[in-house]
């Protein structure tokens, strides 16, 4: 004999639905047109980007996050 088994699915909002979201001016690590998700290079000190680039290690940012949720 089989058991039934019941579940409840939650669906959750997709904040990487259509991935126009992940340039760098909603990336936790960017701040004022420079990227500090890795160290300071030499002299030039952090890596400047602009707020629509995006490197593949984006990260959304809590901020972000929290307002688009209100």
């Amino acid at each position: 004999m089989m058991k039934k088994i019941e579940y409840e699915v939650v669906i959750r909002k997709d904040n990487w639905k259509d991935r126009s979201t992940m340039i760098c001016e909603n990336c936790m690590y960017y701040l004022e047109h420079r990227c500090r998700r890795r160290a300071p290079q030499g002299n030039e000190g952090w890596t400047a980007v602009f707020r629509t680039d995006w490197c593949g290690q984006h990260k959304l940012s809590k901020e972000i996050m929290e307002k688009w949720e209100a």
